[in-house]
């Protein structure tokens, strides 16, 4: 019977991919978020050796800048859902 591993990681700001080489044509993943900075390093068993590379674009590319934080509220039942994501999340005011 197979694992399943999970692993969340909440409130990222920024992330990054990065090539650094070496055995295993490793992928790095750098995710910023405002409790501090988390390096994965993932190696992959497929034998594909330019993998890493396109992954590595691929994520640079999509991920351009800081994440941005939603936007203001159009209506009062999104400001009370974005209250409440707040609250839920960083036990702000209610």
């Amino acid at each position: 019977m197979a694992t399943t591993t999970n692993l969340s990681l909440h409130l990222i700001t920024s992330i990054t991919a990065a090539e650094p080489g070496g055995f295993g044509d490793p992928l790095v993943l750098r995710l910023n978020s405002r409790y501090g900075n988390t390096h994965i390093t993932l190696f992959f068993d497929v034998g594909d050796t330019g993998l890493t590379k396109r992954l590595v674009e691929a994520i640079n590319t999509a991920a351009i800048g800081p994440i941005l934080p939603p936007p203001e509220a159009a209506c009062p039942h999104e400001a009370a859902a974005y209250a409440a994501a707040s609250y839920a999340y960083s036990g702000g005011a209610r």
